[in-house]
């Protein structure tokens, strides 16, 4: 007998950012450390930076890749700035104040 064990929300919202993380989250989820940002710079292009960042960081929030990282139903402003500020070289990029 199969059982649910998720609330219809919950299942509604798997795989996609609810809502904007708090810094909490931000800082254990999306803290690009040294190694992270070796395996990122590895990448070619701005793009493929940034799209190889947020994949690292939404599979460590959400626990799964997901299919178009930069459409704008899955990604947070939050998020976006957070990646952003780990390699200033990234399009969109600008160093924090």
């Amino acid at each position: 007998m199969p059982v649910e064990f998720l609330t219809d929300e919950q299942a509604e919202s798997y795989g996609t950012f609810g809502q904007d993380p708090t810094r909490p989250e931000l800082e254990r989820f999306f803290f690009l450390d040294d190694e992270d940002r070796r395996l990122i710079g590895k990448r070619r292009g701005g793009h493929s930076r940034l799209g190889f960042a947020l994949q690292i960081c939404t599979v460590r929030y959400i626990g799964l890749f997901l299919q178009d990282p930069l459409a704008e139903d899955c990604l947070h402003s939050s998020v976006a700035q957070a990646a952003r500020r780990a390699d200033p070289a990234l399009p969109g990029s600008r160093r924090p104040p």
